[in-house]
């Protein structure tokens, strides 16, 4: 539980992620945690950066995305990238 960010956790975290947020956001990640087990694994010349983390589900992770819709994008898994975009285009629908 020390390691959640949120209601989504379960003791099992297998699942890595890779995000890359912009240098608009770079910021707030370097001084908080959004995602559990957050780790910042590279930063970029243009103040971008890839962060790292393992999640036991997706909804750990998608709440920051949509958060920082427009400035974070998911790199992998693909699943992520494809419910990320599935709940993008069922908003956009209502």
């Amino acid at each position: 539980m020390n390691e959640s960010v949120n209601i989504w956790f379960t003791e099992k975290r297998d699942t890595k992620v890779v995000l890359s947020g912009d240098k608009e956001v770079a910021g707030y990640f370097k001084i908080q945690k959004y995602l559990p087990l957050q780790k910042i694994t590279k930063e970029n010349k243009d103040g971008s950066l890839i962060i790292e983390t393992t999640i036991c589900h997706y909804m750990e992770v998608i709440p920051a995305i949509q958060r920082w819709l427009s400035h974070m994008k998911g790199i992998r898994p693909k699943k992520l990238k494809e419910q990320v975009m599935y709940r993008i285009k069922s908003y956009l629908k209502s």
